[in-house]
């Protein structure tokens, strides 16, 4: 459990910085796009709460921390995450983590090639 409260933190740790928005604008490398994906992901395996992570992302829009559209992406990242199981054990966890990263590089660096 305190593990989880530990990702939860991280994860809005990054929403309530610049890192997010930084991730977010358009010349970023898609590397920092996979970064945030395997930050949400690593919250999906350890199984936080979807509902605290959509919060805390309109929290941080509230806050005039994310763009709207920055929120939007964010959010559907989140949900991407979640549609995915959990594993069972760390090296399975660890490997969903590195797939779901690897996931939204490609589709980064795809629209980046078009």
């Amino acid at each position: 459990m305190k593990k989880l409260y530990g990702v939860v933190s991280i994860i809005l740790t990054l929403l309530s910085t610049s890192v997010l928005a930084e991730t977010l604008l358009p010349d970023n490398d898609c590397a920092d796009k996979g970064f945030l994906a395997e930050v949400f992901m690593d919250g999906r395996q350890n199984e936080a709460l979807l509902s605290e992570v959509i919060a805390s992302i309109n929290e941080s829009y509230d806050n005039g921390e994310l763009t709207f559209k920055e929120s939007k992406w964010s959010i559907s990242l989140a949900l991407m995450a979640y549609e995915e199981p959990v594993s069972i054990g760390s090296e399975e966890q660890t490997r969903a983590k590195k797939m779901f990263r690897n996931k939204i590089e490609l589709e980064c660096y795809m629209e980046l090639s078009k």
